[in-house]
């Protein structure tokens, strides 16, 4: 029995010790190895320097004009003008009245001094006439409302023409008081009916004038 009590003790021991002389072993073989193992080593990969790139010589040509496209024709392509071209003609001036041939009536070209009116082939001064326009009908003139509320009084002298249906053309106003006057003084004239004036027994055109009076005291 002692025997196996030392057989026991003995087999203790052995495997006591081998299992740290064992684990010893592994840590010598683990440094072992770190001290063989080469270290790590980071691979650095260097780009190619790229060259920059230079501008390509072609287009700059395709864009080129030829500049002898663009030139002017010769003085010899252009076509030759003459300055007596048909198309051209000179305006001779007429004649003066004197050098015209005899039987050969020259027909003035401004206004005759005997048609002053529009449509009035003839007129004639008061004073010349046989009967001179009596007045038929003649609206009372409107007094200007500035005037009137200021009180001012004043008049106007239109000289107008009675053609030979008695009636007024052309009223104008030859003199006034005051600037005011004027049309109201107009539209009475132009408004006024006439019995024409007579020459030889004919109606004919009258040139008259006429003063239009404006008054308070017929206002009231």
């Amino acid at each position: 029995m002692l025997r196996n009590i030392l057989v026991s003790a003995v087999g203790s021991a052995l495997l006591h010790f081998g299992l740290v002389w064992g684990g010893s072993l592994i840590d010598r073989a683990k440094e072992q190895l770190k001290k063989e193992e080469p270290p790590a080593s980071m691979e650095v990969m260097v780009m190619p320097q790229q060259e920059p790139e230079t501008p390509d010589a072609t287009p700059e040509a395709t864009h080129e004009t030829d500049l002898s496209d663009l030139a002017p024709p010769s003085q010899t392509d252009l076509p030759s003008t003459s300055s007596d071209s048909f198309f051209s003609q000179q305006i001779q001036p007429p004649p003066p009245p004197r050098m015209n041939k005899g039987g050969v009536i020259a027909i003035p070209t401004g206004p005759s001094n005997a048609s002053v009116g529009k449509g009035v082939s003839q007129v004639f001064d008061v004073a010349n006439l046989d009967q001179r326009p009596e007045p038929r009908f003649q609206p009372r003139p409107k007094y200007p409302l500035s005037l009137k509320r200021a009180g001012i009084m004043g008049s106007a002298v239109v000289q107008f023409i009675v053609d030979v249906t008695g009636d007024v053309r052309d009223a104008t106003v030859v003199r006034s008081t005051h600037k005011e006057f004027e049309n109201p003084s107009i539209e009475t004239v132009m408004k006024s009916k006439f019995r024409p004036g007579k020459k030889g027994n004919v109606a004919v055109n009258t040139r008259m004038e006429q003063e239009i009076e404006f008054k308070l005291s017929a206002e009231r």
